[in-house]
Formats: structure tokens, sequence, C-alpha cells
């Protein structure tokens, strides 16, 4: 939520009404949806993901609302990220993994299709596109598009 926070929008030209907070820049090597990517790859990426090293006890009777809502932010980051990179034709190489990666994040949140398309995570969400996809010259449309797409998807891999 920091990286977000702290990202300028992908229209660099929109200045106007920026905070003092938004010093992350929209592209090149030092963009906030690289350095997003590699935060979210350090948890779901590679041989062995941190995430699958993730104990949660079951002392509840269902899920707790915060872990729903930590997925729902790391859901929404990897789709921002990817609204983002496709803003920037060179960046394709890089769209296509976190492509890969977005998908991962869906597999391992551990949740069904239900979970991931009801109220809790999508209170979340909708909260989440809310708050920054206008900030980040992102359509909010298209945040919500891409996770009912990849929840309608995710349905389908089950």
């Amino acid at each position: 939520m920091i990286v977000l926070a702290a990202a300028r929008p992908v229209d660099e030209a929109s200045t106007e009404g920026l905070r003092s907070i938004q010093v992350l820049n929209p592209k090149g090597d030092t963009s906030w949806s690289r350095l997003l990517g590699k935060v979210l790859f350090t948890y779901f990426g590679g041989r062995n993901p941190a995430v699958k090293h993730l104990a949660i006890r079951e002392i509840h009777e269902e899920v707790p609302v915060d872990y729903m809502e930590c997925w729902a932010l790391c859901l929404w980051s990897a789709n921002a990220c990817r609204l983002a990179l496709r803003e920037i034709p060179s960046e394709g190489p890089l769209l296509a993994r976190v492509d890969v990666l977005a998908g991962q994040i869906y597999a391992f949140s551990g949740v069904d299709s239900g979970q991931l398309g009801g109220e809790g995570i999508m209170r979340s969400y909708e909260a989440l596109t809310q708050r920054f996809a206008r900030a980040l010259s992102l359509s909010p449309d298209d945040c919500l598009l891409l996770h009912t797409s990849a929840v309608k998807a995710f349905n389908v891999a089950v």
C-alpha cells in the first residue's frame, strides 16, 4: 500500500493535484509498477515462493477479514501493475511476466472463486479501486474487469 500511495500517475503530463508523497515514477527502471512487481515477486514468484511457507492456524470458524483484505490488496496491486504496464509499449516482456505472476497470486490465495468474487474481497477490492485507480491514471472499470476476468478464469482452472 505504501508503494501505491507513493506512485505517480501513469500519465506523466497530469502533475496537477499530486500529493507530496507521490514520488515514484510511472515509467522507467525505477517505476512504481516495477517496484511493486518486485515486491509481489518476492512473495509469490520464483521456484520457492515465500507464500508457500505461510502457515495459518485454524482458530476461526471462517477466514478472517484481515486475511481477505490482505489478499485483495495483493490482487489489486498485481492488476494495477498490469494496467500500468499496458500503457508502456516497451514494457511488453515485463507485462507478460506480471500477467503470469498475477495468475500465481490468485492461485496461491487458497480461496475459491466464490470467495474471490464474494463480498469480503470485492468490498476491499472496490475500496482500493476508489482510493488508487484515478490517482494512478488507471481506469476503475478496467481494474474491476481484470479482477472479475481472473475470477472467472480461476473458476474454470479449479
